[in-house]
């Protein structure tokens, strides 16, 4: 709060000292919250030996603050409103005709698709394969053989159903399914798991720098074909 110059002169020194009260004017704005603090200015008079007059002022925060503060300062706080809006009105703006209130719709009713058990069983499969090699992957780095999953080339050997399951659902991006760098399938004996059997090796290449992923092929800047062509 800043105030315009209060002129006095040697004929108010009888006054001295001085006391004014400031407070802030309530405008009763919704929403907000009015600093009710009241400010004490004592203004003390005294003649300055040349005609004029000295003033030193002191201002007190709620006449309990000790003396010496500089500035006066309104902390006022806005909070905003919230609104509930009842169902009722939401769903009558929208104006859907099934029901009077949200509360009498029907649920959609499930759809059924061809084949829909033979999908369900391929996706428990698939997933029960992944969960073999994620135990291996964490194994693998627990004996210190790889550091990290991305690091990994994952040997596997499967039924030839497994097999075309797994290429048929992902392709040639398997890797990318199960967080490693590699999947190669071999025929040869693994450490069995519950439904599969995996070996963990150590991927062989590079880092590519923009996907991170352990790659042996290489382009420009070191790039994965991946996102070399993702650059063009």
């Amino acid at each position: 709060v800043e105030f315009t110059e209060i002129p006095y002169t040697l004929e108010d020194l009888d006054r001295s000292p001085i006391v004014y009260r400031v407070k802030e004017v309530i405008e009763e704005k919704p929403n907000y919250t009015y600093d009710k603090t009241v400010y004490t200015i004592i203004a003390s008079l005294s003649d300055d030996g040349n005609g004029g007059v000295k003033v030193t002022t002191s201002v007190l925060k709620d006449a309990r603050t000790g003396f010496g503060l500089e500035d006066i300062i309104f902390h006022n706080e806005y909070e905003e409103k919230k609104i509930d809006i009842p169902v009722k009105k939401v769903w009558k703006y929208f104006g859907n005709s099934e029901a009077s209130s949200v509360h009498y719709v029907h649920f959609p009713s499930v759809e059924k698709f061809e084949g829909e058990d033979i999908i369900r069983n391929n996706f428990a499969r698939l997933h029960a394969i992944r969960t073999d090699i994620f135990k291996a992957r964490e194994e693998a780095i627990n004996e210190k053989v790889i550091e990290k999953p991305m690091q990994a080339h994952v040997l596997l050997h499967v039924s030839e159903e497994d097999e075309k399951l797994l290429r048929d659902a992902f392709g040639d991006k398997i890797n990318q399914w199960l967080i490693v760098a590699k999947v190669s399938f071999v025929q040869e004996e693994l450490t069995k798991y519950d439904n599969s059997e995996v070996k963990i090796e150590m991927a062989k290449g590079h880092v590519c720098p923009r996907c991170w992923n352990i790659v042996e092929e290489e382009n420009e800047d070191g790039l994965c074909d991946r996102c070399a062509d993702a650059l063009k």
